[in-house]
């Protein structure tokens, strides 16, 4: 015997659930489970019990009766621009379907190649061009004009007609090319912060700022000068929430996700040892 440890009934009936599994549902199979659940409830262990098929089979069996009592023939407005959503974000016919939930899966593969063939779906296209100069402006304006530091990347993927994601790696780009030309100014930076520091013991951002002509983020992650800096040791008796508070609302405005937090800003910000800040973030 192949299966020395395993009862003949018990054999058989994994073969039943193995044929079962892998055969194609027919609408009697989906009506019988849809009165079985009027009958009983979604107790699938009893309706497949008395369908001869396993509990899960059963709830697959009444899920796909469910989903086609919603299909509709018709594509409406909203349905195609969802499905267009899917085609840009590489979502396959399955998952278009049950997120559309009125469309079967073989009807929403026909009208995906059907978009992709007639060209309809321009923002799928745009999204796999190259960015001009005028779309990068877009970005980055619809970017710094976020409320609150939130940015709400689905939304400008519409406007601009691209993925979420392709104006999400796109921006992280741009700040990391404009942030690393400006390396070259951290001499002249550090010089200005420690020149403030010695005379006053703070440094204000906004004039080194505009002592040199540069905008106070780039001051702020330009600094080297570290002299006076406090320690920021946790201790339960002296922990302040207004402190920590502070520090996430200016990594919350100044590197909203997905733009990597630059520690030596939050340092020079907070003017407090920049492992400390790592730690407590």
């Amino acid at each position: 015997m192949a299966f020395p440890k395993r009862t003949e009934a018990s054999i058989l009936g994994k073969i039943r659930q193995y044929t079962s599994k892998n055969s194609n549902i027919t609408q009697k199979d989906m009506d019988h489970v849809n009165t079985l659940v009027e009958a009983y409830g979604k107790d699938w262990k009893r309706i497949g019990q008395e369908t001869d098929v396993s509990p899960r089979r059963a709830q697959r069996i009444w899920a796909q009766h469910q989903q086609r009592q919603k299909v509709t023939q018709a594509w409406t407005k909203e349905e195609l621009e969802t499905l267009r959503n899917c085609i840009r974000d590489g979502i396959g016919m399955a998952e278009a379907s049950r997120i559309i939930g009125t469309k079967m899966s073989y009807a929403c593969n026909a009208k995906m190649q059907s978009l992709k063939r007639a060209g309809l779906n321009n923002a799928f296209q745009k999204s796999r061009t190259l960015w001009n100069d005028a779309d990068v402006a877009r970005l980055v304006h619809l970017v710094s004009t976020s409320k609150g530091g939130d940015i709400d990347w689905t939304a400008i993927g519409k406007e601009l007609g691209r993925t979420a994601k392709s104006c999400h790696l796109r921006y992280t780009k741009l700040h990391q090319k404009h942030y690393n030309a400006k390396a070259d100014h951290s001499q002249t930076v550090s010089r200005e912060v420690q020149k403030q520091y010695e005379q006053h013991q703070r440094v204000d951002w906004t004039n080194v700022a505009q002592q040199l002509g540069l905008s106070e983020r780039e001051c702020l992650e330009a600094n080297q000068f570290n002299g006076g800096k406090a320690r920021w040791i946790y201790d339960p008796d002296t922990f302040s929430w207004d402190t920590a508070d502070r520090m996430a609302q200016f990594i919350k405005n100044n590197y909203p996700k997905p733009v990597p937090v630059n520690y030596t800003a939050v340092s020079n910000y907070m003017w407090t040892d920049k492992s400390d800040c790592v730690k407590m973030t």
